[in-house]
């Protein structure tokens, strides 16, 4: 097991280096042989030379011939004398003999590069190229019937959390609903926080509060207030305080702690268990409670239990239908403000319609209509109380539109909840075609270490494209988090630029101009490649919103979008 474990990491560590353009000949070698172990590594070496070459979005046509070219034809000079092998390269480019010719010249040459083969048509070479990558092993396996392209082999990964963040009202801070949290302490300087421990307990802070997370089944309240609900399964978790340590059987109670240490638990439901410093312990029921001034049990006062003491909890629904409220007014004022704006595209705000359920409708003011056809998503909970999103899942989920305009600047903005990030590239908004101008966004899963990145995709011209990727914003513990994610491109000032939650975190330059940039035919949370062959990028996730611009706006003006 361990074995096959780690060649599954060495395949995945190699395959990253092919197409990161970063492997030596011999390393080519070792992914080849690798690849002979198993059929699983066969077909995902096929299908990422597939999405990665034969769709040219990466550097420029130069370091495609330069590097991935001349590597291969080295690391595959001993398969060359394979009579049927000569046959298969033959077949890839019998229709353009100058561009293997091309390549042929390449290798044991330098500076002699003609103007014919620079611009030569790399789609044929890649053909040939992944012929030689793919050729021994493929002979020796019979392909499925119905071709199945695996996802992307993750590696094992450890979830430092113990608790969930389900619940955030009122606070001034950046806790978001979905974040896991992990050991360590914890402050709430203002509103509410609700907690979901990993064992099952639930946790209500109200601000201001100070306490440490221990584990999935204990905590320490330094000061503040907190109410538990502990389901059967979670029995035994415990509330340290500064003179004792309170152990919940199964039950509703909260806890104080004031600036001097002095503790109350009131139990409202069930049983608890509280020990002080020696060892002492008292177990007390519903309606019982007990104030503890001090760390013996011999000076602890009962009395019996006060709602009162901690009515701020009851107004936690209450303050979470207002707070979504508000997030929700705030949202259709900013809505009604974007629909002003002249450069507005296409605006999807995936407000479902009753009438029409399976359309995505495009509010924007346009002369062009530009609706959605839904195909297979279905209609779920968005990122507030009161907003609608599409849920993506399975590989089939996407939506179909047909965007018109040429664009020498543009934005492109969503609201996107990621649930995991399942192939190396994850589509927010990807055109049918990769040709001159076409518009690839998606989330990228690039490396061993499980995090995901924003990647903007441009086809500068009709052999080149140019990859623009934001650092890693995601990893698994965030599963399930909301995003505002935005990009901006503008020809102009020669400036990419890429925001998350409002926040600028990525300004690059431009490497390359085009003639304009389009989108036409595309998949939202898909991809429908018109070649001749579909590698897998579909959205594990949902889709609360999306907005397309033909001018890069400003800074101020996404921040206002992403309701920051």
């Amino acid at each position: 097991m361990s074995d096959l474990k780690s060649q599954k990491q060495r395949f995945e560590q190699l395959l990253g280096q092919l197409l990161d353009n970063a492997i030596s000949a011999s390393e080519v070698d070792e992914l080849l042989c690798l690849a002979q172990l198993s059929d699983e590594f066969k077909f995902s070496l096929r299908a990422q030379l597939e999405m990665d070459f034969l769709l040219t979005q990466t550097e420029s046509a130069e370091a495609k011939e330069g590097i991935f070219v001349a590597k291969v034809h080295d690391a595959s000079k001993q398969l060359l004398q394979h009579k049927e092998f000569e046959k298969r390269i033959l077949q890839a480019i019998e229709d353009n003999p100058e561009g293997i010719r091309a390549t042929q010249d390449k290798a044991p040459k330098k500076n002699n590069i003609s103007g014919l083969s620079r611009t030569w048509n790399w789609t044929a070479l890649s053909i040939a190229a992944c012929a030689v990558l793919t050729f021994f092993f493929f002979l020796h396996i019979d392909e499925p019937e119905n071709y199945y392209q695996p996802s992307v082999m993750l590696n094992e990964v450890n979830d430092n959390g113990v608790a969930v963040i389900v619940n955030v009202v009122n606070n001034s801070q950046h806790f978001k609903a979905g974040e896991s949290v992990i050991p360590g302490n914890l402050q709430l300087l203002d509103g509410f926080l609700e907690l979901e421990f990993y064992h099952g307990a639930r946790l209500k802070i109200a601000g201001p509060a100070d306490l440490d997370i221990i584990n999935e089944q204990r905590v320490m309240l330094r000061h503040g207030k907190v109410m538990t609900d502990v389901p059967y399964v979670a029995i035994g978790f415990t509330i340290d305080t500064p003179n004792s340590e309170v152990i919940d059987l199964g039950t509703a109670i909260g806890v104080s702690v004031d600036h001097s240490g002095k503790s109350q638990i009131h139990v409202f439901d069930g049983l608890i268990e509280t020990k002080d410093k020696q060892g002492e312990t008292y177990r007390l029921a519903k309606g019982g409670a007990i104030s503890q001034g001090s760390p013996l049990a011999s000076e602890w006062q009962l009395k019996n239990a006060t709602s009162s003491l901690f009515s701020e909890f009851s107004n936690i629904n209450d303050l979470t239908i207002t707070a979504s409220n508000r997030q929700q007014r705030k949202w259709h004022e900013m809505k009604q403000w974007v629909l002003k704006d002249e450069s507005l595209v296409a605006y999807y705000d995936f407000e479902k319609d009753l009438n029409l359920p399976r359309q995505l409708t495009n509010i924007a003011h346009t002369s062009e209509t530009f609706h959605g056809a839904i195909v297979g998503a279905n209609w779920a909970q968005g990122p507030w109380n009161g907003k609608s999103a599409l849920e993506f899942k399975k590989a089939s989920d996407r939506v179909r539109v047909d965007i018109k305009g040429e664009f020498d600047q543009f934005t492109l903005t969503t609201w996107i909840r990621i649930d995991s990030l399942d192939r190396r590239f994850n589509s927010i908004l990807l055109t049918d075609n990769y040709n001159e101008g076409d518009i690839h966004w998606q989330l990228g899963h690039l490396d061993e270490q499980n995090e995901g990145k924003l990647v903007l995709g441009l086809k500068h011209t009709k052999d080149a494209g140019s990859n623009y990727t934001y650092q890693p914003f995601y990893s698994v513990s965030e599963s399930g988090t909301w995003y505002h994610l935005a990009t901006t491109v503008n020809q102009n000032t020669r400036q990419v630029k890429s925001y998350i939650n409002g926040k600028l975190v990525m300004e690059k330059h431009l490497k390359h101009r085009t003639k304009s940039w389009h989108i036409n035919k595309a998949s939202i949370g898909n991809w429908d490649s018109t070649l001749n062959i579909s590698p897998l990028r579909n959205l594990n996730g949902s889709i609360a919103e999306m907005m397309i611009f033909s001018r890069a706006l400003s800074d101020d003006e996404i921040k206002k979008i992403a309701l920051q």
